[in-house]
């Protein structure tokens, strides 16, 4: 790895790690077991990628390289919200809701008190249907759908096929829930 890169990669890991001098660690990247036990405790805590990559990285003598380009790039989104994401655009694909701001196919509830709810947020029912609801605005649609597939996912536990089967109302082993997930 050419001196400039391994340079990067030495401030980039000593702002978390006791690793020691340039020098030290310098000599210590020299060897493959000092690699080794380098990428099998930094990778604990930094996404390295695998290891015969990181490998190959650091002991090359390939021109110089960002730092950036050695770790795996991390979504700035937690977990969660990504997978929340991945939840909202699948109802949205598996609903391909008609209804007017109602991009996740929201439909009229049961309860009487979810139906003032609904109501107060300036939802009705689309003309022509019984219950599929339209909203006054993307915003408020958008926002009602995501509070309850949120509401749902929570009682589903976050498993996706629970999910499913509690917001479509079909069995959990129906083609359709398994296609789903």
């Amino acid at each position: 790895m050419p001196l400039e890169s391994l340079n990067k990669l030495y401030d980039s890991v000593s702002k978390a790690y006791e690793i020691g001098d340039f020098n030290t660690f310098k000599t210590k990247m020299g060897n493959p077991d000092s690699r080794r036990k380098f990428y099998d405790k930094v990778s604990e805590t930094h996404e390295l990628g695998d290891f015969n990559t990181f490998e190959i990285k650091v002991s090359s003598s390939a021109p110089a390289i960002n730092p950036q380009e050695v770790f795996v790039d991390l979504p700035d989104e937690p977990s969660e919200d990504l997978f929340k994401k991945s939840i909202y655009e699948s109802v949205k694909q598996q609903e391909n809701s008609v209804a007017k701001n109602n991009p996740y196919g929201v439909n009229l509830p049961r309860k009487k008190t979810n139906i003032e709810k609904i109501k107060n947020l300036g939802g009705s029912v689309m003309m022509g249907s019984r219950s599929l609801l339209e909203f006054q605005d993307m915003e408020t649609g958008m926002r009602t759908g995501e509070n309850i597939i949120d509401n749902i996912l929570k009682k589903s536990k976050n498993d996706p096929a629970t999910f499913y089967s509690n917001y479509s109302g079909l069995p959990k082993n129906s083609p359709e829930v398994s296609s789903y997930c």
